[in-house]
């Protein structure tokens, strides 16, 4: 019976001990609702996220914002570290942003966050452990900021969505198997300052292309590159003095640029498997080595095993230009550099494939209009996907009139401060300029008629933009994150407006609709909190979901008689919203549409009014509960029983019939004098809706304008 016993309290105490080792200290919920558990550290000075139950109860979804600090049982304490497996297999996670006071994101943080697509990471944070985003299969896109000085094993190892990455210069490694299998990853960027790019580092990324080693780089480890089998070229500046077994193998390179003056003993084929270049490579790829050294190459262990080598040329005497300060360094049959920037023949023309970032000296950039090599001249007519992507050392760029088109990701995360895009150009790429932080001016040339998805995505310095008549599209993120844009003049032209188009322009002071578009889709003004007025034209029928939300400055709102549905949180938390005219065409409001703005007049022209999610609903309640409990409904004469017998507006604590004292009902075809909307802008046409009318002795009259 004591033996019993005691397996009974031993198993509780087991149980004890581990729930203990999985326990938050606290839980805290955010504004947006979104409830987040902590541990304290540092002697309870500081919090750390943790997770609920321990790694199989997942506690997070959706999208999380870590804030910069907590405040608790009245203690204010900052959030400095993600803890261990904080996240693990968060499978439902799609987004998170991380605050400023963070440090550290410990080991297997964010392990398999499969719905991961993105993450911020803030300038305080200086560690990166072990397996911190490994597998998180459907993250695209990641910046590792210049205040990260460690990188832990795997700690992006899997993550087969990522397509690009830039290694910061205070990193002295890149860690070793970082991004090992990041199977789409196409460019790899290392600036200058690392010094080692660790085993395994890269292995089996094989969609990368290209890569830039810098001449801080003085060890490339074991199976680096292995089975890279997409990229074609590799240039290792002089600063290298060891290339481990294996780092190239796998990968058949065409092109290898050896800036080494003194070349040092490499694995070579005698080495197999792990020779640092495959056997293709030493078989049939061009080794092109600095002027005098090709000797030296041919008598070193492991070099003496490539087939073809030759001394790179460094000027143009055999190849010829249109421009006589052009100095051109030939790679290959089809490509060469001019002044770093790297052209490509395809089929009869030129194409600007790439730039050499690595000398990291901030410059302006002319690209070439023709160019004459190998006796043959060619026009540039393109600029290639992610030729000059995250280019930090340009700051300006000029395209000549013989370029049509810019490709996808083309200037992406440029440090650039201005570009010059002639009139020839028509066609620019997704994402072409999107992350250029520091773009302070851009013309878009009048032949473009389609603004591409993300285009200038996160250009947070450019203040204005004109779009030209020509364009019929603005597709989705394509302004995203601007916030020092304060105006905008959308195009007549334009029918369709992508999802979270202007999303976060939150110095977006006013906007014109044009009446060319049938909807406005989800996001698209989110956290434009500059906004006051916004005229909506009558050929509007659909408003997306959280279209305005976040509209912080948003004082009013007329929506007009074309408009059927209103769809979730599309005005949510519009704080400075006093009023709103609903028209007799609206069939549905979601839930959440008004929620978040405590609301004073509410005018309703619905003559049958139909469900709505109300007061019992809570958090999906159409309108916020101020606004059930203190606005006044306004509602047509005769139709305030049907509204007090309707589910969702009958929690309006006050319902009255006509219209508020200050607003007047006109027939719209007796307005007679000047009509203005509620953004002063004079209305030509006056249509369904709020407006004001300038009456003859001056005076002026806010009145319902009705067909």
């Amino acid at each position: 019976m004591r033996t019993k016993r005691i397996g009974i309290l031993l198993t509780i105490l087991i149980s004890m001990v581990a729930t203990k080792a999985f326990a938050y200290d606290i839980a805290v919920e955010n504004e947006d609702g979104v409830t987040i558990y902590y541990n304290y550290i540092n002697d309870g000075k500081e919090l750390e996220v943790t997770n609920k139950y321990g790694m199989d109860y997942p506690s997070y979804s959706g999208s999380v914002v870590i804030p910069e600090e907590v405040t608790f049982m009245n203690r204010t304490r900052k959030v400095t570290s993600i803890g261990y497996c904080a996240f693990y297999e968060c499978s439902d996670l799609a987004s998170v942003t991380i605050g400023n006071n963070v440090t550290s994101i410990r080991e297997s943080a964010f392990f398999h966050c499969s719905s991961l697509t993105t993450i911020t990471i803030p300038n305080s944070v200086t560690s990166i452990e072990y397996g911190a985003f490994s597998n998180c299969s459907s993250l695209t896109s990641v910046t590792i900021p210049n205040s990260v000085t460690s990188i832990g094993y795997f700690a992006f190892s899997g993550c087969s969505s990522l397509t690009s990455i830039t290694i910061p210069g205070s990193l002295e490694s890149t860690g070793d198997y970082a991004f090992r299998y990041c199977s789409s990853l196409t460019s790899v960027i290392i600036d200058n300052g690392v010094s080692i790019i660790g085993r395994d580092a890269f292995r089996g990324c094989v969609s990368l292309t290209s890569v830039t080693i810098p001449n801080s780089v003085k060890s490339i480890g074991e199976y680096a590159f292995e089975t890279c089998s997409s990229l074609t070229s590799v240039t290792i500046p002089n600063s290298v003095t060891s290339i481990g077994y294996g780092a190239f193998n796998g990968s058949d390179i065409s092109t290898v640029i050896s800036l080494i003056n003194n070349p040092f003993e490499i694995y070579g084929i005698s080495s197999g498997t792990s020779g640092s270049f495959s056997l293709n490579t030493f078989y049939n790829a061009t080794l092109y080595v600095p002027k005098g050294t090709k000797e030296k190459y041919k008598a070193t262990k492991g070099w003496k095993d490539f087939v073809f080598i030759e001394e790179k040329r460094d000027n143009g005497d055999d190849n010829g230009s249109s421009d006589s300060d052009m100095s051109i360094v030939a790679i290959d049959e089809y490509n060469f550099y001019i002044n770093d920037v790297k052209y490509t023949i395809v089929e009869d023309h030129l194409e600007v494939t790439g730039y050499n970032n690595s000398n990291n000296k901030f410059r302006d950039v002319t690209i070439a209009s023709d160019v004459r090599y190998n006796s043959k001249q060619y026009k540039v007519l393109r600029i290639a996907e992610r030729a000059f992507k995250d280019c930090r050392s340009i700051t300006s760029i000029t395209i000549p009139n013989s370029v049509s088109s810019i490709g996808d990701y083309a200037f992406q995360s440029c440090w650039l401060t201005s570009i010059t895009i002639p009139n020839s150009v028509t066609s620019i790429g997704m994402g072409a300029f999107s992350g250029c932080w520091l773009l302070t001016s851009i013309t878009i040339p009048n032949g473009v008629t389609s603004i591409s998805r993300n285009a200038f995505q996160g250009c947070s310095s450019l203040p204005s933009i004109t779009i030209p008549n020509g364009v019929t599209s603005i597709d989705v993120w394509a302004f995203g994150g601007c916030r020092s844009l304060t105006s905008i003049t959308i195009p007549s032209g334009v029918t369709s407006i992508g999802y979270a188009a202007f999303y976060g322009c939150s110095g977006l002071t006013s906007i014109t609709i044009p009446n060319g578009l049938t909807s406005i889709s989800g996001q698209t003004f989110h956290g434009c909190s500059g906004l006051r007025f916004i005229t909506i034209p009558n050929s509007v029928t659909s408003i997306g979901e959280h279209a305005f939300c976040e509209c912080s400055g948003l004082i009013s709102i007329t929506i007009p008689n074309s408009v059927t549905s209103i769809e979730s949180g599309a005005f949510s938390y519009c704080s400075s919203l006093t009023s709103v005219t609903i028209p007799n065409s609206v069939t549905s409001i979601e839930r959440n549409a008004f929620d978040g703005a405590d609301i004073s007049t509410v005018v309703s022209l619905i003559e049958n009014p139909f469900e709505i999610e109300g007061i019992s609903s809570y958090y999906s309640c159409v309108f916020s509960k101020n606004t059930f409990d203190y606005a006044t409904l306004y509602v047509p004469k005769g139709t305030k029983e049907k509204y007090k017998a309707t589910e969702g507006w009958k929690d309006f604590a006050f319902i009255e019939e006509g219209l508020p004292s200050n607003i007047i009902s006109i027939e719209g075809n007796n307005v007679k004098t000047k009509c203005y909307g509620l953004d002063g802008k004079m209305i030509t046409s006056p249509h369904n809706g709020i407006g004001i009318i300038k009456l003859a002795n001056g005076k002026t009259k806010k009145v319902l304008i009705n067909d």
